[in-house]
C-alpha cells in the first residue's frame, strides 16, 4: 500500500491522505466570496467611496488568487501525486480550459 507523509512527519495510506484533504473549504469559500465582493465593489464605486476597506478592494484580487491556488493545490495534489505525469497534467489543464473559456464569450 502506497504511503504518504505528511507536514508534521506522520506515515498515512495515500487513501487517507486522499480522503482527509479533498471536500470543501467552507471557511476558504466564504473568503474567497467576500474577497470578490470587495473587488465588486470597488470596480462599482471607482474606489472613491466606501472607506479604507473598499478604497482598497483591488487587493482583495490577489487573496483571491491565493486562496484559490490553494484550494486547487487541495483538490488536484493528490491526484498529481498518485497518477502523475504528462497525461495527468493535460486532462487538467484540459478542464481548467474547458471552464474558464467560455467565460471570453460571455
Amino acid at each position: 500500500m502506497p504511503y504518504a507523509v505528511s507536514a508534521i512527519g506522520s506515515t498515512e495510506s495515500a487513501a487517507a491522505a486522499t480522503v482527509r484533504v479533498s471536500g470543501e473549504k467552507r471557511a476558504l469559500t466564504g473568503l474567497r466570496g467576500l474577497a470578490a465582493c470587495l473587488v465588486m465593489l470597488y470596480h462599482f464605486t471607482s474606489g472613491k467611496i466606501g472607506g479604507p476597506i473598499v478604497q482598497h478592494g483591488y487587493m482583495a484580487v490577489d487573496l483571491f488568487f491565493v486562496l484559490s491556488g490553494y484550494v486547487m493545490a487541495l483538490t488536484y495534489g493528490a491526484t498529481f501525486l498518485t497518477r502523475g505525469g504528462w497525461g495527468t497534467y493535460q486532462d487538467f489543464l484540459g478542464r481548467r480550459l474547458a471552464r474558464i473559456y467560455p467565460l471570453t464569450y460571455s
